[in-house]
């Protein structure tokens, strides 16, 4: 692999053009298109790579020998031309093959040919575009290089940054777009910055947003400057051809802001912009933004949960009223995801006016239902679950859907669904399956969840029921059923006996036999309400492991 990056043109410095050297482009045979001209030529660029997009930011002229052009697929021309280059200069003997020429020329790329060799005609030009300039600019074009190579060879974020901060005598940070924090050097402490915030503030990310250049910093055609506590911060587009792609932020005063301290922040952003564009990226942000913040409630700070909706362009107050969808039918894959895919279809047709979120579970899926009424009614969400319930079973597909209490702003979303989800499981399993579940309507459920979320749930089985628990699973017997159905019914033996189908008399048997293996009496209403309390909780804990 063969990569090696020249200095930015002359037009983009404001240097003046140079005299009296000979251009080595004006030997160059064009087999389409026409020689760009100085204004469109960014960076001279030998490249002898695959995967060119990866290493173009845009506006390259880029060079590479015949030898490996013919070893290339028409493909690679694509990757030039989606990364925006100037136009390909192939060098050396031989013939350019057709098939890149036809690419070039579907694409609009410049394709030029030159009988000298890559490294030469590179030095020439790099010869023609330093003409003219003072020595120091020429330094700074010389550090650009050897920046952009360290990036090539796989420096971190981390150890870029300590370098330029190092070079330009500041404190520096970096942000991706969502100003969260990449990597940071020097002493910030004295600017203000906390080095165990994951990012910018809030406050800062508004005032910046609402900067009047903020629609040119973010088209890469200047820097913003903003007063922050701590003092100023210059902010500097790091782009990838066209895309803003990561933010580079120089704090305190700038030192100064001639062609020389250009050139040296041009160079920084130009070697951040390899390093930053090799992190992954998200290929649907709010769909990740929401399943963060559904499955992993409490795993990120405000100031994330800020930065993130901020980035999406939702208000940190917005609410949204969580419900949880689930078959009552598990199925092996693949007909479980062809079940999922039919769930997606009929949700998105049910609630496309409701503007509604839609994010896919393992177990079905979670609705998130914007709030436009304060207060939100509980009713309204009730009979949304029954639509979505009816319509669905009028498919031959029987679902349980859980409803989370009154919602809160985006960093209680989390909290609030899993209320959702443990109202499906727990109604669920009392009422058993095609219901509408709601957390409101679970009574002393909703305590005994909130103790087991909290603490021991183990602290509400006592011994006496454990004993019991115990035996029935060793007896195939039905004396925690039995104990059950007499608590819920108040002691009444008549209603109980009805309850289970069972005979007066055996129902009397049952309970002599729940009184000798527990030992407690239950005519007292303080055991009941233990055994009782006892018993909810081992449902709601069977309900959570289901």
């Amino acid at each position: 692999m063969n990569i090696s990056f020249l200095s930015p043109n002359s037009a983009a410095t404001g240097s003046p053009p140079p005299q009296g050297l000979q251009d080595p482009l004006a030997q160059a045979e064009i087999l389409f298109g026409q020689l760009p001209s100085p204004s469109e030529i960014a960076q001279v660029l030998v490249l002898e790579a695959e995967e060119p997009a990866k290493w173009l930011q845009g506006g390259e002229l880029v060079l590479t020998c015949l030898a490996f052009l013919a070893g290339v697929a028409p493909t690679w021309i694509d990757g030039l031309a989606a990364a925006r280059a100037a136009g390909l200069l192939a060098c050396g003997s031989g013939e350019v093959p057709e098939a890149l020429v036809a690419r070039a020329r579907d694409h609009g790329l410049p394709l030029l040919r030159h009988d000298g060799e890559s490294a030469s005609l590179a030095r020439q030009l790099q010869r023609q575009q330093a003409s003219g300039r003072p020595w120091l600019l020429a330094q700074c074009m010389a550090r650009q290089q050897e920046w952009i190579r360290q990036a090539i060879g796989g420096a971190t974020p981390a150890r870029m940054l300590e370098d330029l901060a190092a070079e330009l005598g500041r404190p520096l940070l970096l942000e991706d777009t969502r100003f969260n924090r990449l990597a940071v050097a020097g002493d910030v402490a004295s600017h203000g910055v906390d080095e165990e915030e994951d990012g910018s503030p809030d406050d800062l990310i508004t005032a910046i947003q609402h900067h009047l250049e903020w629609p040119a910093f973010r088209e890469g055609r200047q820097p913003i400057e903003i007063q922050a506590p701590g003092g100023t911060r210059t902010l500097w587009p790091v782009m990838k051809g066209e895309r803003w792609i990561a933010t580079l932020m120089v704090l305190g005063a700038p030192q100064r802001r001639d062609e020389i301290h250009l050139a040296r922040i041009g160079g920084a952003c130009a070697a951040l912009a390899i390093v930053a564009a090799q992190l992954p990226e998200e290929s649907d942000p709010r769909g990740h933004f929401f399943l963060d913040l559904l499955q992993r409630p409490g795993a990120f700070s405000r100031g994330e949960v800020q930065r993130r909706a901020h980035w999406l362009g939702m208000p940190l107050a917005q609410r949204y009223w969580p419900m949880a969808v689930a078959f009552d039918r598990s199925l092996p894959l693949p007909q479980a995801e062809a079940l999922r895919q039919k769930l997606q279809t009929t949700l998105a047709a049910i609630l496309s006016f409701r503007q509604c979120i839609i994010v896919p579970q393992t177990y079905g899926a979670s609705i998130l239902v914007p709030v436009t009424a304060d207060p939100p009614g509980i009713d309204q969400m009730r009979r949304l679950a029954l639509t979505i319930r009816d319509r669905l079973g009028a498919q031959g597909d029987t679902v349980s859907v859980g409803v989370g209490l009154a919602p809160g702003d985006l960093l209680a979303l989390g909290r609030q669904h899993q209320e959702a989800v443990q109202a499906l499981r727990i109604g669920r399993t009392l009422h058993g399956a095609g219901q509408v579940h709601c957390f409101d309507d679970m009574g002393v459920y909703r305590m005994l969840y909130q103790f087991a979320a909290d603490r021991s749930p183990g602290a509400f089985l006592c011994e006496a029921l454990s004993r019991l628990m115990a035996y029935d699973q060793q007896a195939d017997k039905e004396l925690v059923k039995t104990l059950g159905a007499f608590l819920d019914c108040n002691g009444n033996l008549t209603e109980t006996s009805e309850r289970l189908f069972i005979h007066r008399n055996t129902l009397k048997y049952r309970l002599e036999r729940i009184r000798d293996i527990t030992q407690v009496d239950l005519d007292t209403a303080e055991t009941r309400l233990m055994l009782h309390i006892g018993l909810k909780m081992q449902q709601i804990l069977d309900a959570q492991a289901g």
